[in-house]
Order: C-alpha cells, then sequence, then structure tokens
C-alpha cells in the first residue's frame, strides 16, 4: 500500500499524460505504450485499493488475477513484435514487459508465490531498461548528442527515436 501514491501518480497518470505528447510527436507506437500502461498503473492500483470482500475467495483472487496478467501478456506481446525496427535497447524492454506479465500470470494461475516474486524482481530490471531509455533520449534532446547508447540496427539507422 505504501506505493499506491506512486503507481497512481507516476505509474499512472504522468505517464498517461506522456502519452499524448508522444502523439503530438508522431510517435504512434509510443503513445501506445505510454497511455496504455499508464491506464494499466491506474487500473491495477484501484485493483489494490478496492476494499475487499469476505465472500470472494482467495482462489477466485487468484484466478482472476492470472487472467488479467494474461491479458496483458497478449497486448504486450503485440508491442513486442511492433518493436523490431526500434533500438535494440527498446527491442530488449518491449520483451522483457511481456515475460513479466507472463510469470505474474503463470504464477498467480498455478498459486505459486516464488514465481510472483520472481515477477517482481523482474518487474525491477523492466523498471531499470524503461529508466535508462528515458534517461538516453533525455541526454540526447537536452545536450544534442547520444551520451548513452541505445544500440540503433545499422538497417534502421534513419529511424529517430
Amino acid at each position: 500500500m505504501t506505493t499506491m501514491g506512486m503507481v497512481v501518480w507516476y505509474g499512472g497518470l504522468t505517464q498517461f499524460i506522456a502519452g499524448f505528447f508522444e502523439l503530438i510527436n508522431k510517435n504512434t507506437h509510443g503513445c501506445t505504450i505510454s497511455t496504455t500502461y499508464g491506464a494499466f498503473w491506474l487500473a491495477t492500483a484501484v485493483l489494490f485499493l478496492e476494499p475487499t470482500n469476505e465472500s470472494v475467495t482467495t482462489l477466485g483472487d487468484s484466478f482472476f488475477s492470472g487472467g488479467y496478467f494474461l491479458m496483458w501478456f497478449l497486448f504486450a506481446l503485440t508491442l513486442f513484435f511492433c518493436s523490431f525496427r526500434g533500438p535494440l535497447v527498446v527491442i530488449l524492454l518491449m520483451f522483457l514487459v511481456p515475460l513479466n506479465f507472463l510469470l505474474q500470470s503463470i504464477g498467480y494461475f498455478t498459486g505459486n508465490y516464488t514465481l510472483t516474486v520472481f515477477a517482481g524482481y523482474e518487474g525491477i530490471v523492466v523498471g531499470c531498461v524503461a529508466s535508462y531509455i528515458g534517461l538516453a533520449m533525455s541526454f540526447e534532446v537536452v545536450y544534442g548528442r547520444r551520451y548513452l547508447p541505445l544500440f540503433a540496427h545499422q538497417k534502421f539507422k534513419n529511424i529517430k527515436w
């Protein structure tokens, strides 16, 4: 519960709004990623902040959570397939995100607490990679050159990220 403020305001609302700035920059993929994952964080916060109901069994909660993350896995997988023309670090991020959702889904469906904890640690790696990408892009905008490489494909070097 202590992280719900970050989840709602930074992970959710700020990311959702940033997606519209990506749309202004004509970056449809970035817009889709930011607005959708912003909505994901807002929806996840609502699920965790909702008062518990004693008539709902733990099995139902685990099954629902497994299905919830499975649907997000399928969506994130489509974004992964759309990322192949981008820099390698972005492709890595777009691979790690659906992997995280898949691990969480399997963990909830099977009741394997260890797997959900592992998914949490993998989620920290996702956050680090995403932060690296954001920092690299910010440095390029502020200083006019790349200080942190994103490892663009030689074949697709003309694509601006």
